[in-house]
């Protein structure tokens, strides 16, 4: 199990190095932009795409500022420099990229950092920005620094989680136990993604999946920080069964979004078209007695229901001229057959 820390002043000093860093902007771009460089991780991620997301939906549309990160997980954006202190970046990690840790992504997932914030892009600055978002639609404004402040605390580190935790890992053991969460809630994020098997959803209702998968766990932070990463299923890092075991330890993150929708009813079966052959037989078996053998004589007014099965319904339903013992015999298929008949009775 986890020990909890208390060295949370030190890490707000270096959270608040990071932002200083960050909101210069990582350079400078031809005059009225600046550069924004940034680092996306669980492990290094190659091939994600990085764009500022400038009508806030979630998502990386065309025509927003955008590009895709390398072998180190790196990218650079030029924007307005005007936009450098309130940019807010998502990195959409699709089943193209590839984790130095893990390998090629098998089920995509996206990443956020809060507006400003630039540094680093990973499944810690996503927990701020949902932080942010829950309070949001709470009601409440959160700033950046109170929210990484939450997150830091739910999950007893000892370092910023606006922090480059890989840049460190190996000589930090603090910043190795928050690359350890930061995977477990990449682990979590994809078991809870809806199921491919159902009705495929288009990029906004992704988007908002995603934000709901973001906001749920919040919810774990603390099923997350008692996870014990020193069992043997991850004595040998991340891997298929480190992940079963996170999956066997926090359950999945239930979205509105996966739900399926019912599936439309079936339309109605055409209606057979009327038979004017079986309408034949079914008038000599029911109809002459009354009608005579031969329809064409209009006898008492048959030929009122050529074409017209509602005639011969209506008339069986008032009992018109006795009519009504037919009705157990003569319902609408008959009817529609009849009515056929009756104006074609020469065949």
């Amino acid at each position: 199990m986890k020990v909890s820390k208390n060295h949370l002043t030190l890490s707000l000093i270096g959270a608040a190095v990071v932002a200083l860093t960050a909101c210069g902007g990582g350079g400078s771009g031809p005059s009225g932009t600046a550069a924004i460089s940034t680092t996306v991780m669980d492990g290094l991620i190659q091939n994600a795409l990085v764009c500022v997301d400038a009508n806030n939906n979630g998502l990386c549309d065309a025509g927003e500022v955008q590009g895709r990160t390398d072998a180190n997980g790196q990218v650079t954006l030029t924007v307005p420099a005007s936009d450098v202190g309130t940019a807010k970046l998502i990195a959409m990690i699709g089943t193209d990229a590839i984790d130095a840790d893990t390998g090629p992504i098998k089920t995509a997932y996206a990443f956020t950092a809060p507006a400003g914030r630039h540094e680093v892009i990973s499944p810690l600055t996503t927990m701020v920005q949902a932080k942010i978002d829950s309070d949001e639609k709470a009601g409440k404004a959160t700033s950046v620094d109170d929210a990484a402040t939450y997150v830091q605390a739910a999950l007893t580190l000892n370092v910023s989680v606006l922090d480059n935790y890989i840049a460190r890992r190996v000589s930090n053991p603090d910043s190795k136990e928050a690359g350890d969460d930061a995977h477990a809630l990449v682990v979590v994020a994809q078991a809870s993604k809806c199921d491919d098997d159902q009705t495929e959803m288009d990029g906004k209702k992704e988007a908002t999946q995603q934000n709901e998968t973001h906001i749920g766990l919040l919810g774990k932070l603390n099923d997350i920080k008692s996870i014990d990463f020193s069992h043997s299923s991850c004595a040998a890092g991340p891997g298929a069964a480190c992940d079963d075991f996170i999956k066997s330890k926090v359950p999945a993150v239930p979205s509105t979004s996966c739900v399926p929708q019912p599936a439309p009813a079936p339309a109605p079966a055409p209606a057979p078209a009327p038979s004017a052959a079986n309408g034949k037989v079914l008038y000599a078996a029911n109809c002459t007695g009354c009608h005579g053998a031969n329809p064409a004589l209009n006898t008492n007014n048959i030929l009122n229901g050529a074409n017209s099965p509602s005639t011969i319904l209506n008339a069986i339903a008032t009992n018109r001229g006795g009519m009504s013992f037919l009705a157990a015999t003569i319902q609408a298929p008959q009817a529609n057959d009849i009515a056929a008949y009756l104006a074609t009775p020469g065949i």
